[in-house]
């Protein structure tokens, strides 16, 4: 699990964005476990990479509690 803290427009939703692979990258790279998710010539679709979200948002599925989205969203 990773908590990511910061003011306020200083890129913490971009990052996680980036890593999930909702967003593409134009520089750099992103490895997880050792394998390559994105650089500026590669991106791994989001269903095909090791990582998944919770989101604060109660938009999502809001009949879930934080405990069932983590158990069911962590698989």
């Amino acid at each position: 699990m990773l908590a990511l803290v910061g003011d306020s427009g200083v890129g913490k939703t971009t990052l996680f964005r980036t890593i999930n692979g909702l967003e593409k990258i134009n520089q750099g790279y992103i490895r997880l476990d050792g394998f390559l998710q994105s650089s500026s010539f590669f991106h791994l679709p989001p269903e095909k990479r090791p990582i998944g979200t919770i989101f604060q948002d109660y938009a999502l599925f809001p009949h879930l509690s934080v405990k069932k989205k983590y158990q069911i969203f962590s698989k």
